[in-house]
């Protein structure tokens, strides 16, 4: 989730459990979250009073979720709420225009689009 979405859930009184991949993928050409992105994530749910377990870990793989999850499950005892916002859409700058993944990328998302119409 984002910073904006972890903070908001804060707000009205959620505990959080996030995580990112903290890197820059070679393929993307704007900057991705740093490790001090997380951290100032934590500051900002902590400082509306809530807990939050925060950690690096690629959405990718999948054993990384599953202990950042069992962790917190751990230290919150329960979990009432998932949203899911994980991606990136490398369509700005310089790689989109060369960049074959994007146009795999497209095609993956047309097929799924229309495989649900």
């Amino acid at each position: 989730m984002g910073r904006s979405h972890a903070v908001r859930l804060a707000q009205e009184g959620a505990d959080i459990i996030t995580f990112d991949i903290c890197e820059q993928l070679d393929t993307v050409a704007y900057a991705g979250a740093t490790e001090g992105d997380l951290a100032q994530t934590v500051k900002d749910v902590e400082a509306l009073d809530r807990r939050v377990v925060a950690r690096k870990a690629d959405v990718r793989d999948r054993s990384a979720v599953q202990a950042v999850f069992d962790e917190g499950v751990a230290e919150f005892g329960r979990i009432d709420i998932v949203l899911a916002h994980a991606g990136i859409m490398p369509i700005i700058g310089e790689k989109a225009g060369r960049d074959p993944g994007v146009a795999r990328l497209h095609r993956h998302h047309a097929d799924r689009c229309s495989a649900h119409l």
